[in-house]
């Protein structure tokens, strides 16, 4: 008597001889296929929103450099979305920590730089661990509670937040 293992083994022997040993499998064609069109396509339109270059400087309102060994600055768009599906994205910039500059803004694509218009800006100092450092006050490095707000043709930007108090 024949056990149903053996049974199993033997269709499962004879659909492998069925499959052509050349040529990859149809699902992993069709997957191989999808992720390029991804990826050629990108994470998501740009269209809807035009961009534009900028560059700038990032010092404290008395022009002396924030400390840090990274400082980051972020645009956050205040353009409406497009429709309910289509939100504008944020910005950000590294700041040259010997310089206060930058000038190299990437919102989708590296160096792609920003959405036109107004936007709110805040900025982040920090260490080689990644810590915030405290030397950007409240409100300056919220972005929902920044004062700064930039606008895009007025490149090249100069945001000056106040230094914190000791």
């Amino acid at each position: 008597m024949v056990s149903w293992k053996s049974r199993t083994i033997r269709k499962i022997a004879k659909l492998r001889l069925a499959v052509p040993p050349f040529g990859p499998p149809i699902g992993l064609v069709a997957t191989t296929l999808l992720v390029l069109t991804l990826v050629m396509t990108g994470c998501g339109p740009s269209k809807p929103f035009p961009m534009t270059q900028v560059t700038g400087t990032v010092t404290y309102d008395d022009g002396t450099l924030i400390p840090g060994d990274r400082i980051v600055v972020t645009f956050v768009p205040q353009t409406p979305p497009v429709d309910k599906k289509t939100y504008p994205r944020s910005g950000n910039a590294v700041v040259d920590t010997k310089t206060g500059k930058f000038d190299i803004v990437t919102t989708s694509k590296y160096g792609d730089g920003l959405i036109r218009g107004k936007h709110k800006v805040f900025v982040v100092s920090v260490d080689k661990k990644d810590r915030q450092l405290p030397v950007v006050p409240f409100p300056y490095f919220s972005g929902k509670d920044t004062p700064i707000e930039i606008d895009t043709e007025e490149s090249p930007l100069k945001i000056e937040i106040p230094r914190p108090k000791s």
